[in-house]
């Protein structure tokens, strides 16, 4: 067996210097752009502007940030007692929202569900996980969410923010 002779490393054609400088400058113009993203505010067709000087729904550059959206019926805005009414209507509305910014619910990277502290914890979650499965029916495609106990307004079993990426 011949071995063949290990030729030297060749000097790496920029020094450590000038690769520091170029990376300074790669992240100087990468905050440049950075910079540039502004908060749109997105409005959802039939939607209801909220109730404090908060917009329900803002874009920036490629993400999407929801404020809180509820199961209150359209128009009337009048809140079905039905909690499986509510969260259907709340998921109607996150999908009107990803849509009139762009996206669809395949854009959707995480939602948060809030609910009352009560003792429905576990039914209500039986029809939240029904409205996910019929959104979100491929398991290998879904996104990540959690669901909040906590005190939201009376009447209300649901209310859900999100974050998309388009």
């Amino acid at each position: 067996m011949v071995k063949k002779a290990v030729k030297p490393a060749k000097k790496p054609a920029k020094t450590v210097k000038s690769a520091a400088a170029q990376a300074k400058k790669r992240i100087h113009q990468a905050a440049l752009e950075h910079r540039s993203i502004r908060r749109e505010v997105v409005h959802i067709p039939g939607g209801r502007e909220h109730k404090n000087p908060v917009p329900a729904l803002i874009r920036m550059g490629n993400m999407v940030f929801s404020a809180s959206i509820s199961g209150e019926k359209p128009v009337t805005d009048e809140v079905s007692p039905d909690p499986a009414e509510q969260i259907a209507l709340a998921f109607l509305k996150l999908r009107q929202a990803v849509e009139a910014a762009g996206g669809t619910t395949g854009n959707i990277a995480r939602i948060n569900f809030y609910i009352p502290e009560s003792g429905l914890r576990k039914d209500l979650t039986e029809i939240i996980n029904k409205e996910w499965l019929a959104m979100f029916p491929d398991a290998e495609d879904r996104p990540v969410r959690k669901v909040f106990p906590m005190d939201v307004p009376k009447g209300l079993h649901i209310q859900l923010d999100f974050i998309a990426v388009l």
